[in-house]
């Protein structure tokens, strides 16, 4: 039978096509790139174009898992086989939990730090509860680390997927498949995720009310969840915050 491979974002995709298709494969994509303008795709990494790992869904590997990632490496993309492809796409959605900060709050550095600490620490919090298996972020860096070197850096960095899709009027953006993921989970699993509820609720309040990406107050966001500010960023975010696609 004909096999499906889902090469979004989140984990929602693949239990979804599992209903309709039996041969279901997961793609953990890791890919700087910025799409701003109808047709135009800028590849942003020095090194390789991406990352693509590939296994079945939920577990296990197979010949035709093989074969799809030999074809990604001959297209340039380093691809390996996961027999735990869920775990690596579980760690991307830890990653992808700054996406809705980025492209919500201003980046003022020490609130916005915040904010992505914040959210990412409960969705750990909320995957140990749920008892799902996570690779660790020394690992996720470990395989980024050879292939991933960004040109857009500093001053000059683009934003995230959501981001983009905030900028470029898309509509709808992945939020509730993110940090909404990680509110479903917490609400399962009776763990709060104060935090991922609302930059969840504002990130869809800034694309249904038309408002520009990254316009609103970081730190007005942490005082409305009972945080107080920082005065300086956390040192431990240089790479993490860079992790935005």
């Amino acid at each position: 039978m004909t096999p499906i491979v889902s090469a979004q974002n989140g984990v929602a995709n693949e239990p979804a096509i599992l209903r309709l298709f039996p041969n279901v494969y997961s793609l953990c994509v890791v890919l700087p790139a910025l799409h701003l303008d109808p047709g135009v795709v800028i590849q942003l990494s020095d090194g390789t174009p991406g990352l693509l790992d590939i296994g079945r869904y939920p577990t296990g590997f197979d010949d035709t898992a093989e074969t799809i990632a030999a074809r990604l490496r001959a297209a340039s993309f380093p691809s390996k086989v996961r027999g735990n492809i869920t775990a690596w796409k579980y760690r991307k959605l830890i990653t992808n939990l700054v996406n809705g900060v980025d492209a919500t709050y201003r980046n003022d550095g020490p609130a916005h730090h915040e904010l992505v600490r914040r959210a990412r620490s409960e969705g750990e919090a909320v995957l140990d509860a749920a008892d799902i298996e996570v690779i660790t972020e020394e690992s996720d860096i470990a395989r980024r680390a050879d292939f991933i070197k960004r040109r857009d850096t500093g001053d000059n960095s683009y934003g995230s997927s959501t981001w983009q899709s905030v900028e470029r009027g898309a509509g709808s953006v992945e939020v509730d498949y993110l940090a909404g993921e990680i509110v479903l989970l917490g609400r399962l699993n009776g763990v709060p995720t104060p935090v991922n509820e609302l930059v969840q609720a504002e990130t869809v309040r800034l694309v249904r009310d038309g408002l520009p990406a990254a316009s609103l107050d970081a730190q007005e966001a942490l005082a409305r969840v009972g945080v107080t500010p920082p005065t300086q960023s956390d040192p431990r975010l240089t790479i993490a915050d860079g992790q935005r696609f």
